[in-house]
């Protein structure tokens, strides 16, 4: 009889605390989970479909970033401090338009002629930013200006957002 009553007390304890080591666990998961997929962002979390309509997407790991659900503001803030880094600024840029605004959808290219003709790359625009992609370098680049511009343009929306 004893031991029946050690083993209620146990269970009751277990399922008193259990709940509790989960949120806790859960919680630092998703944090965890962002980090490592903001610190895989670069040139190549996007890409850009070729047909009659030309569309920009994010890659699988990317598009990922849309979906972890915790605050927006956090999300957001986070995001931010990435968004001057050159090889993960228009990936950020993608986000965040896919977060908080997903009406906005206008993307551009134009053909950069080389001297002698042929294509000496593209530019690519995508609701307010720009970027280059080099065709005999095979890379993509974007000016200091464009970066500072968008973290301005990112910035002003997070204050709109956090008041």
């Amino acid at each position: 009889m004893l031991l029946t009553e050690m083993k209620k007390i146990f269970l009751f304890i277990v399922l008193l605390v259990f709940p509790g080591l989960c949120f806790f666990a859960q919680s630092s998961i998703k944090e965890d989970s962002i980090n490592f997929f903001v610190n895989r962002l670069n040139w190549n979390s996007f890409g850009m479909t070729g047909n009659y309509i030309n569309q920009v997407f994010l890659n699988e790991e990317a598009e990922k970033l849309t979906q972890i659900s915790v605050d927006s503001i956090e999300r957001f803030e986070m995001l931010l401090k990435e968004i001057e880094i050159e090889e993960r600024t228009v990936s950020v840029h993608l986000i965040l338009s896919k977060i908080f605004e997903p009406q906005k959808k206008t993307f551009k290219q134009s053909n950069i002629l080389s001297v002698n003709g042929s294509d000496g790359g593209f530019i690519f625009s995508y609701n307010g930013l720009s970027w280059k992609f080099d065709v005999a370098r095979k890379q993509y680049s974007i000016s200091q200006n464009e970066i500072l511009k968008i973290k301005k343009y990112w910035g002003e929306k997070l204050l709109l957002l956090s008041r």
